[in-house]
């Protein structure tokens, strides 16, 4: 069984995905179910950028310029926020990482139950993602980098601050 969190900005995002009896998806609500070796795949984009907040601004860009360059991204351009708060900005096509200075001034904390995935082209670059995390400070995290019942090849890593990635590849059919 593969279970997946979605969380859809709106209704007219959430029609654009065509799903069946046994897939629950509530609109802005974190929660998804899949039956057994039951298979759904989809593209829709659903998110605009993903922000993580970090206590060492240069640890995190030490880690992430190494592991986000495995996918294609760009070293990170220097940003702020108006208030001070210096933050780091990825891009890749037409989606968004930051990882900043919480603007609230307090520590940095990864949240509970949350993974962001990144999307990798074959095999080897979820392994050289994963090693080259690992490599920059990030912690190898659950099975090591491979096949899953599902069908997709991951790896899970946190980050320098706590954060729970994956790098994953779904071969095609």
């Amino acid at each position: 069984m593969y279970i997946s969190t979605a969380l859809f900005a709106s209704q007219e995002l959430y029609n654009l995905i065509p799903l069946n009896s046994n897939f629950v998806v509530a609109i802005g609500k974190s929660l998804s179910s899949f039956s057994e070796n039951q298979t759904i795949s989809y593209t829709a984009i659903m998110f605009s950028h993903v922000t993580f907040g970090s206590n060492d601004l240069e640890k995190a860009r030490k880690f992430y310029d190494a592991v986000l360059g495995v996918i294609g991204v760009a070293p990170a351009q220097d940003d702020s926020d108006g208030n001070g708060h210096k933050r780091l900005f990825y891009a890749k096509g037409d989606f968004f990482l930051l990882v900043t200075q919480p603007i609230n001034d307090q520590a940095a904390t990864p949240g509970n139950g949350y993974t962001i995935g990144f999307k990798c082209d074959s095999e080897e670059e979820v392994t050289k993602f994963h090693d080259v995390a690992v490599a920059n400070g990030g912690t190898s995290i659950e099975d090591a980098p491979g096949y899953r019942p599902s069908g997709l090849f991951l790896s899970y890593v946190r980050d320098v601050d706590g954060n729970k990635l994956c790098a994953l590849y779904q071969p095609p059919k």
